[in-house]
């Protein structure tokens, strides 16, 4: 995870605090031949209380090999 930022309005399960987080995921993509690793890096906008997330957003994917 990279740097959590406050973000105006409220859990819509909790009413608490939003926050904004960008996470990088590594992962195998399977095609038909032979699997290559790639890179994710997502936005995602979630409950600082509850966990719940509200929205996420793919940034970014790369390959990786």
């Amino acid at each position: 995870m990279v740097g959590d930022l406050p973000v105006d309005g409220e859990c819509s399960v909790c009413g608490g605090n939003l926050e904004s987080i960008e996470e990088q995921i590594e992962k195998k993509r399977k095609p038909f031949d032979e699997p290559q690793m790639y890179r994710e890096t997502w936005k995602i906008v979630r409950c600082a209380d509850c966990g719940h997330i509200e929205e996420k957003e793919l940034l970014n994917s790369e390959l990786l090999n």
